[in-house]
């Protein structure tokens, strides 16, 4: 008995570290619940949306949990250019998907953290470190819920909320 329980438990460690050489070369990291992507940020396209890079290809990301005004905009201009000032062309960056992984223009949605060594459970780490969160603080853009991504709706509306109080 006691040997059938040894190889188990080899067994089961054996699987443990094939997955996380496996995640590792897939670029894909754990934060608690959260698993990320690891991408290069390659432009802006506007306050809401840009294009990064994952695995050598270019892919258009729609930031989940805001809308910045459309470019061509005063608002629209100044959420654009906060994105751009913000990122740097080469910056790693960490994409987190929630349930449905693309838009009706076949745009990836997703948050983008700036890193992965934060809390992703904690709001705090998430007005840091959350890309998304991060505009919706510093532009004049809103919190939206599209069903059925709606993960961290709550932390952006109430960020929504303590921006329209502080003015």
């Amino acid at each position: 008995m006691k040997k059938k329980y040894k190889i188990l438990i080899i067994s089961i460690l054996v699987l443990f570290v094939i997955l996380a050489i496996y995640f590792k070369l897939q670029g894909r990291h754990f934060n608690g619940d959260a698993e990320t992507v690891q991408c290069t940020y390659v432009a802006a396209k506007d306050g809401d949306s840009m294009v990064v890079e994952i695995g050598g290809e270019e892919v258009e990301v729609r930031l989940i949990g805001i809308n910045t005004p459309e470019r061509g905009t005063e608002e629209g201009e100044e959420a654009y250019k906060f994105v751009k000032e913000y990122l740097t062309k080469g910056q790693i960056l960490f994409l987190e998907y929630d349930k449905e992984r693309y838009d009706k223009y076949d745009r990836t949605l997703a948050y983008i953290w700036l890193n992965d060594s934060c809390d992703y459970n904690n709001i705090e780490d998430f007005k840091q470190y959350c890309l998304n969160a991060i505009i919706l603080q510093g532009t004049n853009c809103e919190s939206v819920y599209y069903r059925p991504n709606g993960k961290y709706k709550d932390w952006f509306e109430t960020i929504e909320v303590i921006k329209h109080i502080n003015g």
